[in-house]
């Protein structure tokens, strides 16, 4: 009786129905986590704890890498902790924080239910384009943004801030193009609507993308742009690269001469001249100015404990601490604007090569499990991801896990690939 009472169990934790009804969770989950956070909350922890009885009668037969790698995150952040309460006991927490690298991993508990389908990854990414644009028409609708955008007013649908909405905005870019090509070959009317309709949402999204006027995604969407005709017209054709390129140029030439975009990269040209004249002592606390004068506070602690660092905690003391961060304005400030940085600061070089290890790790698999869409896809979102991270810590707040959770867990496969 007992082994029966096993056994109906594990079909019923490896069926095909609870798969969808789990997987119905995470559709509800990406979808509900820009409007309403606290219900996306409840969704998460159904994954979370839906997903143990899967991993528990599964596991065999997944790739133990990334497993291994997430008891790594769970050890250094121990070690990080050990080390501060040693060394620096007055900016230790009692407890280790396990949450900050750990987070990193919430992926794998949807990847589970993805499960290599082109079917479930479509609707996941989906879901999250769906998500943002019906986020940004109610806010459209309650707070007239879209007025506000057009009047030349940084706007930021209600996404935590404008920065968020930005990269939200080019995320939803790259998902729509990648979902486009994935296109079935359907009658061709219907695919003529699907692409209208795919067309209106990047346009909306660029409109969004220059409404929230966030520089660091600007600048990483041109690094991305400068690589695309190397990537579709390739290095041999010198002729058409270099159409392209003119093109692009004029391209940015024309955006730059809207008065709203051009304020916005030139206001802060007074930092930029104290950064070449080398005066760091008397860097203006702008918005540029705040973050190099954080990272120059940073750069204090990294070299007093560059190895293990001085664990997550101490990373809100680095500017309270600091004689630059001690005006009304600027008191309680508690982040680096700087996700390299912060796990510097915490965890140490270790911690930095831990996240290069995760990354490899994440690159490898996509390559060897799935064909160049999805290579595609994974380059542009990390490409871009490295370069805003080095401008905002996307990774240590909800919005910026909630994206890097749904890429990586739409793109990642956990099933160990069969040799033929």
């Amino acid at each position: 009786m007992l082994r029966n009472l096993k056994q109906q169990t594990k079909c019923l934790f490896t069926s095909k129905k609870y798969s969808l009804a789990i997987f119905i969770v995470c559709i509800l989950y990406t979808i509900s986590a820009l409007p309403r956070l606290e219900i996306s909350d409840l969704f998460k922890n159904i994954i979370i704890f839906g997903s143990l009885p899967a991993l528990f009668y599964n596991f065999s037969s997944y790739n133990k890498s990334i497993f291994w790698l997430a008891l790594t995150s769970i050890l250094l952040q121990v070690i990080s902790w050990a080390h501060a309460l040693v060394y620096v006991p007055e900016f230790a927490k009692s407890s280790p924080d396990l949450k900050p690298l750990s987070s990193l991993f919430l992926f794998v508990l949807i990847a589970i239910w993805i499960d290599g389908s082109n079917l479930r990854r479509i609707t996941l990414f989906s879901s999250f384009i769906l998500s943002f644009v019906s986020t940004a028409f109610y806010d459209i609708y309650t707070n007239n943004s879209l007025s506000l955008a057009l009047s030349g007013h940084r706007i930021d649908y209600g996404m935590h801030n404008a920065q968020f909405t930005s990269m939200l905005s080019v995320v939803v870019c790259i998902l729509t193009v990648y979902v486009l090509a994935k296109l079935p070959g359907e009658r061709k009317g219907v695919k003529l609507s699907l692409y209208a309709l795919g067309s209106s949402v990047i346009a909306f999204a660029l409109f969004s993308l220059y409404a929230s006027q966030s520089r660091q995604v600007w600048l990483a969407v041109i690094v991305l742009l400068s690589l695309v005709p190397i990537v579709v017209v390739g290095t041999k054709h010198i002729r058409k690269l270099t159409i392209a390129y003119t093109l692009l140029a004029f391209v940015l030439f024309s955006v730059f001469q809207l008065e709203s975009v051009r304020q916005r990269v030139l206001n802060e040209s007074t930092v930029i001249s104290t950064l070449i004249q080398g005066d760091l002592d008397n860097i203006p606390m702008t918005s540029v100015g705040i973050r190099v004068n954080s990272w120059l506070e940073a750069s204090k602690w990294i070299a007093e404990r560059p190895i293990l660092g001085s664990d997550f905690n101490a990373i809100s003391y680095v500017t309270r601490t600091a004689e630059k961060f001690q005006t009304e304005k600027l008191q309680g400030f508690g982040h680096l604007h700087n996700y390299y940085l912060e796990v510097w600061v915490a965890f140490g070089i270790v911690g930095l090569i831990f996240l290069a290890v995760f990354y490899r790790e994440i690159t490898v698999n996509v390559v060897n499990h799935h064909g160049k869409e999805e290579r595609y896809l994974l380059y542009s979102f990390l490409i871009f991801w490295f370069i805003i991270s080095m401008f905002e810590s996307y990774n240590h707040k909800f919005l910026g896990l909630y994206v890097h959770t749904i890429i990586l867990a739409g793109l990642y496969s956990l099933k160990v690939r069969k040799s033929n």
